[in-house]
């Protein structure tokens, strides 16, 4: 059986005197010693592209696992700031406040400017109070993450909370940072004006 002209790797095989003998598809020796030098040196330069892309991907793959267990940051798709919270926005919250840790409620509208200040109504009542349509003033930040603060001011004082805005500034909630108040709540939007 005849094997002339078939090609194993680089080499082509054909027989000789019954046995297949395996030659250079091009003998070594038409290369001169510049073009083996080339040859050589451009294989160690495809080495070295094929590491340097193995340590990238490894390294690429690394970040990637360190990233996938942490939340993407709340400013990766639009940051807040002040002009998001804008409009009317109605209160409701209870909770608990003082040392005998009475329940209260609050319910109420808002008007926020979108400069960091806003103003409104609010009515509060718990066990022993009611106080009706009380106004009020308050000044509030927000950072580029949509969190922030807030204080407010009636005739009864001062409150103080962190607030956690919407993006898209439909709403936040609220927690009381005042000691001997355990409170949360919402506001939300009924309108841009």
């Amino acid at each position: 059986m005849m094997l002339e002209g078939i090609e194993r790797g680089k080499q082509k095989s054909r027989p000789e005197h019954g046995r297949l003998v395996c030659q250079p598809a091009v003998p070594l020796s038409t290369f001169n010693p510049i073009d083996r030098l080339n040859m050589k040196e451009e294989r160690h330069m495809k080495r070295t592209i094929l590491r340097s892309r193995g340590v990238t991907t490894i390294l690429a793959v690394g970040l990637l696992g360190w990233g996938a267990g942490h939340p993407t940051p709340a400013w990766s798709d639009s940051s807040c700031s002040q002009r998001t919270l804008k409009g009317t926005y109605m209160i409701s919250c209870h909770g608990v406040q003082g040392d005998a840790q009475s329940n209260f409620a609050v319910a109420g509208l808002e008007h926020f400017r979108g400069d960091g200040t806003s103003s409104g109504v609010s009515t509060y009542t718990d066990k022993d109070k009611i106080s009706r349509q009380v106004p009020f003033t308050a000044t509030y930040t927000v950072n580029p993450d949509c969190t922030g603060t807030y204080t407010a001011t009636d005739e009864n004082g001062t409150i103080h909370l962190d607030i956690y805005v919407a993006r898209d500034g439909s709403e936040f909630s609220f927690a009381f940072t005042d000691t001997g108040v355990v409170d949360s709540g919402l506001e939300q939007r009924l309108s841009q004006n």
